[in-house]
């Protein structure tokens, strides 16, 4: 009986297998490997192209970039390209804007003026905000502003005493400027020294405290921002009567130094044994300082009026 193939329908004899499919594969696989080349081909034509656009490109790049031959870098190891950087690359360290800057001005300023309208509402509570700021301008601006303060009044007392004394400064030389700057010096000496030996004796006696140079030197500031309150309010009473402005200036400044005081031991946490200590040593270092620049001040005093003297002679 004739067999025919299942595929082509082509008759075939007893035994016989039909070809059809193999020659059918080999077809396909041809058409494949045809395909495949022709892939390869317009891949290997596509790269040619970029590789074409590529040296295109950087031709072009570095005719408008001349500084990219040269070599330049800036700070951070980037390419400079006319001065700036690549596109994409990052930004080496840039100056705020002057609007930023005077923003931020003003910003230090109201909390400044806010810090000294709270220290003359409350002060304990001012200065323990203060400090743990870490800031040093509270400090220096109120020191500062004491010493500048006290440098005036020194000068506007010696030009009123030099010239109640009339015809005698005609033949004794009085000093008017001399004073005023020793006195300015003296009293930021005086506030920073109150500072180092207060942190001084912290450290030596609280060794654990986290108590640093700024939060004594905020403290002491606070000192320094209600003497000079007291020294232009005594300095004004002086005018109507000495007597009246000095003991106000007693009582201002025996007040002046309890907020000293307290604000210390509300700042510091420790025993309290340990802080009377260091408030003691801190008050006998005071008065050494004290007595070494009214020492120097008299001294130079001594020796004017003596050279005033001879020079009579």
């Amino acid at each position: 009986m004739a067999r025919f193939c299942s595929q082509c329908g082509r008759p075939l004899q007893e035994g016989e297998i039909c070809t059809c499919t193999q020659q059918a594969g080999q077809v396909q696989d041809g058409a494949n490997a045809q395909q495949v080349n022709m892939n390869a081909q317009q891949f290997d034509a596509g790269a040619q192209q970029f590789d074409s656009n590529a040296q295109q490109y950087n031709a072009g790049a570095q005719q408008f970039n001349p500084n990219a031959q040269q070599g330049q870098y800036d700070a951070n190891g980037q390419p400079v390209y006319n001065g700036q950087p690549p596109y994409g690359a990052p930004m080496g360290p840039q100056q705020k804007p002057q609007s930023e800057q005077t923003e931020k001005f003003k910003q230090e300023a109201a909390v400044f003026g806010r810090d000294i309208l709270e220290s003359l509402k409350n002060p304990i509570k001012t200065v323990c905000e203060v400090s743990r700021r870490k800031s040093l301008v509270y400090g220096i601006v109120m020191i500062a502003a004491n010493a500048i303060v006290a440098f005036f009044v020194m000068l506007i007392a010696m030009s009123r005493l030099k010239s109640s004394l009339g015809s005698l400064t005609s033949w004794i030389k009085i000093p008017v400027f001399t004073p005023a700057l020793f006195i300015f010096l003296t009293s930021v000496i005086l506030y920073f020294a109150l500072a180092g030996l207060l942190l001084g004796g912290n450290k030596l006696l609280i060794k654990d405290s986290d108590a640093g140079f700024s939060d004594m030197l905020t403290i002491t500031g606070c000192k320094a921002f209600y003497d000079l309150m007291v020294l232009v309010v005594a300095g004004i009473l002086c005018l109507i009567s000495f007597r009246v402005g000095l003991v106000i200036y007693m009582i201002g400044s025996a007040f002046s130094y309890l907020i000293y005081v307290i604000s210390y031991c509300e700042r510091v946490t420790a025993e309290s044994i340990r802080k009377v200590y260091v408030l003691l040593i801190n008050y006998v270092g005071q008065l050494i300082v004290i007595w070494i620049m009214y020492k120097i001040m008299f001294e130079t005093a001594l020796s004017s009026i003596s050279s005033y003297i001879s020079y009579l002679f």
